[in-house]
């Protein structure tokens, strides 16, 4: 039994040695009737046929493995070159998120210093808020001048788009904004409600924290009031002085009471996006 294993062993190697020496004859042969321009017999045609048709089939593996490499390289060219292109759009995005933000603050400072033409009677002083609790925000903040740059309790703060608040306490470098929004119902600011032809007067006091909207109330008089009227500081008071923009009328309603009217005003300025302020330093001189 042993001895015929090897037998067939044996005879097996030697038909692949047989088979591998005729193709390497057929290959051969071919390659030598391939060479020159004489012309070929029919058995020639046949053989160098068969040849072909032989090579074809043993070089398909590779041709198929060759073609699967240059995929797979294409493939890993083209991902390295998506993930390029991923980082280079993501820095963008950012050098795009950051341009923006740069422009919206030199757009503030530009406005802060365009405050210089007007108030004229009043020395400026260009503030950075610093802090702002959320618990607290729209009470307080807090700026980043104080004493040292000559800030004082009671001096007037305002935006590029209008009236903010008062400065309520200093340090040597820092100072506390209270904000008009106040819930402090003790703090009443005298407004005049002006249209194009008329002007009557009342009190800004409250805040609306849901419709972001600022209450005058106590407007006695019937004198007409527009949507869209502007709301500005009337400069009957020692505080404020006059003619500071707060915000334009939204909306006209009777009081509880029937006795008065209050109307609601949009305020100029974003009290949710404070940045830059302007402190005005100086008596107040009011017409």
């Amino acid at each position: 039994m042993k001895l015929n294993r090897r037998r067939k062993k044996i005879e097996f190697k030697y038909v692949v040695l047989i088979v591998i020496a005729g193709i390497l004859i057929l290959i051969g042969f071919l390659s030598l009737s391939v060479k020159g321009d004489r012309h070929q017999t029919f058995i020639e045609k046949g053989i160098r046929d068969i040849g072909l048709n032989i090579q074809k089939v043993l070089y398909t593996p590779f041709r198929f493995i060759g073609d699967k490499i240059d995929e797979y390289s294409d493939m890993k060219r083209i991902y390295k070159s998506y993930k390029e292109l991923d980082e280079r759009k993501s820095k963008i995005n950012v050098l795009e998120a950051e341009n923006e933000e740069l422009k919206k603050s030199l757009d503030e400072l530009k406005k802060l210093l365009e405050l210089k033409n007007h108030l004229s009677e009043y020395e400026k002083e260009n503030a950075a808020v610093i802090n702002r609790n959320v618990g607290d925000w729209y009470n307080t903040l807090t700026i980043d001048k104080g004493e040292k740059s000559g800030i004082k309790v009671g001096m007037v703060v305002i935006t590029d788009s209008g009236l903010i608040g008062k400065i309520i306490k200093t340090s040597f470098y820092t100072s506390d904004v209270k904000l008009i929004t106040t819930m402090d119902l003790n703090t009443k600011i005298s407004v005049g409600v002006s249209s194009k032809d008329n002007t009557t007067y009342g009190l800004l006091s409250g805040y609306d924290i849901k419709k972001k909207e600022l209450l005058v109330i106590d407007i006695i008089d019937d004198t007409p009031i527009n949507i869209g009227d502007k709301v500005v500081t009337s400069g009957l008071s020692d505080v404020f002085p006059k003619g500071i923009i707060i915000g334009t009328v939204s909306k006209i309603e009777s009081d509880d009471f029937a006795t008065s009217r209050r109307v609601r005003v949009t305020p100029a300025t974003n009290f949710n996006s404070l940045r830059y302020v302007t402190v005005l330093k100086g008596d107040i001189a009011n017409d």
